[in-house]
C-alpha cells in the first residue's frame, strides 16, 4: 500500500530550535532582569509582566511625541513615521527609562533616530517596573486599523508547466479515443508513433482572483474566493479557454492560544465551498466543508522566521459516487473529414460528462509543513511540503457504467510542494513568484513523482493589489 506520513519530528522541529523566539508573539520586547533575557519557565507570572509592560508602551504616546520633536525640528507638517528600530532601554526599579541605545536601524534620517532618544529617554513605563533592562524591535510606522475589508485583495496570475513533454501510459494510448462518442484527450497518432515517449503538451495560463475579506471587531476574519481562469495554450480535456472556479468561503480566528513554554501559537480556519466551475458540475459536485488547525513559531533570524504545521480535513458531498469529468468528445452525431482526431472538423467538437468508474472521494485529510523567512523588508522567502489523503466511495452508483474500475481503492495518495520568493513593491503591491506542484503519489506507470520535477510542476507570476491600502494613498 502507498503511505505518505509527514514525520513526526515535525512537531519536535516546532518545540526544539533554540533559536530565540518572541515569547507569545504580542510585541518586540523582550525584558530582561540582571542582565539576562527572563526565562518563561523561570516565572508563572511572565504573560502578566509582557502583557502589561506591552500595555505601557502602547499607552505611553510615544509615536505622537516623536512626531512634535520631528516637526519641531522643522521638518512638516506631513512627516510620517517609518522604518524599523532595535534598541536597548535602561531602567530604574520605577520602570522609568534612563539610556537609551540604538543597536541597528533603517529609520530614514539621523533626526529620527535622534527624536527617537530624545523621547524615550526619561519615559515612564509603570508596567515594566522590575525590569532592569528592556530590548525594543519593531517598526515605528503605528499600525492601522484600517476599514473592515483592508485584507480584501485582487490577484492577477500567470502560469506555465516547466515540463511540457512527458509520458503515457500504454493503456492509455491504446484506448485513446479516435471514434465518435470517445474522449479526445490524448492523440492516438501521437501514441502510436511514439509509444511512451516525448509527448508535447505544453501549458500556459492566466487568472483573476477576486478575494474580498472583512474583519470582525472580536478577532474573527471573514473571507471569500473566486477565481476566473484563461488557458492560452491549446486546451486538453474540454474546448473551453476560459473558466470560472468554485465559489469559497472561509473564517479565520487568529492566535487561539499558545502553548506555554514552547511559545506554539495555535489557530484555526473553516471553510464552505460550492461546485460553481464546470468541472465540479459535471462531477455532480455540490460542495463541500473544510477545517484546519495550525500550529507556527516564530524565530528572530533576519527579519523574521515562522514554521508551521497544518492538519486539515474536508467532507465533499455529491450527487453521486461515481467519478466523471468534462471531457472533450467527438460528438456522435457529426461528420468527420477522416479517420484520427486530426482530421474532425470545428463542427465535430463538443463537451460531454464522461464516468470513468472511478469512486469519487468523499473526504480528504492533509498535512502541510510551511516556512517562511522575512530576507528584507522588501523581500522573502516561503516553501511548503503537503501529504494529502483521499478516502474514496466504496461502491459506484451509476447505470450508465457497465465496465467499472475492478478493485477500486479507497484510498488515494497525493503530494504537493513549492517556493515562493514575495516582493513588497508599494505598500498596496506585491509580486510573487515561484515553483509548485500537487499532484498523485505515483505515475501512470506506478512511479513515484519527484516533488517539483514532473509533469505536474508550475511556474507562477503573482501580482497582487490591495485596495484599501491603495485607496489609503490616493
Amino acid at each position: 500500500m502507498q503511505r505518505v506520513i509527514l514525520p513526526l519530528s515535525v512537531f519536535l522541529l516546532l518545540c526544539g530550535m533554540s533559536l530565540p523566539s518572541n515569547a507569545e508573539k504580542r510585541s518586540a520586547i523582550e525584558i530582561v532582569t540582571e542582565g539576562k533575557r527572563t526565562n518563561v519557565t523561570d516565572s508563572s507570572n511572565w504573560g502578566d509582566i509582557e502583557a502589561s509592560c506591552e500595555d505601557s508602551f502602547d499607552e505611553s504616546g510615544y509615536r505622537d511625541q516623536i512626531l512634535e520633536c520631528l516637526r519641531a525640528e522643522d521638518m512638516g507638517d506631513k512627516t510620517e513615521l517609518k522604518g524599523s528600530v532595535t534598541a536597548e532601554f535602561e531602567l530604574d526599579p520605577k520602570g522609568t527609562i534612563t539610556n537609551v541605545t540604538i543597536i541597528s536601524s533603517a529609520l530614514p534620517s539621523p533626526k529620527m533616530e535622534a527624536c527617537f532618544v530624545q523621547v524615550f529617554r526619561g519615559l515612564p513605563l509603570p508596567g515594566c517596573a522590575g525590569s532592569s533592562r528592556l530590548r525594543y524591535k519593531g517598526d515605528l510606522q503605528r499600525t492601522k486599523q484600517g476599514e473592515p475589508w483592508s485584507g480584501t485583495t485582487v490577484t492577477y496570475s500567470n502560469f506555465a508547466k516547466i515540463q511540457t513533454t512527458y509520458d503515457y501510459n500504454a493503456s492509455r494510448c491504446s484506448n485513446a479515443g479516435t471514434n465518435p462518442g470517445q474522449p479526445v484527450s490524448i492523440d492516438a497518432d501521437s501514441c502510436s508513433e511514439t509509444d511512451l515517449g516525448n509527448n508535447y503538451d505544453p501549458y500556459y495560463g492566466m487568472s483573476v482572483s477576486l478575494r474580498p475579506a472583512w474583519k470582525l471587531d472580536n478577532g474573527i476574519n471573514l473571507s471569500a474566493r473566486f477565481d476566473v481562469t484563461g488557458e492560452l495554450t491549446t486546451p486538453n480535456a474540454t474546448n473551453r479557454r476560459v473558466m470560472m472556479g468554485d465559489l469559497s468561503f472561509s473564517s479565520s480566528f487568529g492566535n487561539l492560544y499558545t502553548i506555554p513554554g514552547a511559545d506554539i501559537g495555535v489557530s484555526a480556519s473553516t471553510s464552505v465551498a460550492f461546485g460553481t466551475s464546470p468541472y465540479s458540475l459535471a462531477a455532480g459536485k455540490i460542495g463541500g466543508v473544510s477545517g484546519s488547525l495550525t500550529m507556527s513559531r516564530a524565530f528572530e533570524v533576519l527579519e523574521g522566521l515562522n514554521v508551521s504545521y497544518t492538519l486539515s480535513t474536508g467532507h465533499d458531498v455529491y450527487t453521486h459516487s461515481s467519478g466523471s469529468t468534462l471531457s472533450h468528445v467527438l460528438l456522435t452525431d457529426c461528420s468527420s473529414d477522416g479517420d484520427n482526431t486530426d482530421d474532425r472538423t470545428p463542427d465535430c467538437d463538443g463537451e460531454q460528462e464522461i464516468y470513468n468508474g472511478v469512486p469519487n472521494k468523499w473526504m480528504g485529510l492533509s498535512q502541510t509543513l510551511s516556512a517562511s523567512l522575512k530576507l528584507t523588508e522588501m523581500f522573502s522567502l516561503s516553501a511548503y511540503y503537503l501529504a494529502a489523503y483521499g478516502f474514496q466511495y466504496d461502491t459506484v452508483d451509476n447505470s450508465e457504467i457497465s465496465n467499472g474500475v475492478e478493485d477500486p481503492t479507497t484510498i488515494n495518495f497525493s503530494n504537493g510542494a513549492g517556493f515562493t520568493l514575495s516582493a513588497a513593491v508599494l505598500p498596496y503591491l506585491s509580486v510573487r513568484s515561484g515553483v509548485r506542484s500537487n499532484h498523485p503519489q505515483l505515475d501512470p506507470n506506478s512511479q513515484y513523482y519527484t516533488p517539483l520535477f514532473n509533469r505536474f510542476a508550475q511556474w507562477f507570476l503573482d501580482v497582487t493589489l490591495v485596495p484599501a491600502s491603495l485607496a489609503a494613498e490616493l
